[in-house]
């Protein structure tokens, strides 16, 4: 499990402790915590998947050359 303590997170606990001072402050800094968050787990989603087709590209293309080796061979 990856705990993290960021901006995100600290807006929301923030939030937590200014609700009784100020409502829609409060409002505001979850919001903004929560939709940080977000945008980060989307960012960080997208560079694990375009890390896993650039990994699957790199074993593809090793598996077509060591392929056309072998071909290669045969036809001399």
């Amino acid at each position: 499990m990856n705990v993290k303590l960021g901006m995100p997170e600290v807006l929301v606990l923030f939030s937590l402790f200014m609700y009784s001072q100020n409502f829609w402050f409060s409002i505001i800094a979850f919001t903004a915590g929560v939709l940080g968050r977000f945008c980060t787990y989307i960012l960080e989603t997208g560079a694990k998947a375009k890390l896993a087709e650039q990994k699957k590209q790199d074993v593809d293309s090793v598996a077509e050359f060591v392929k056309d080796i072998f071909t290669h061979e045969k036809n001399v």
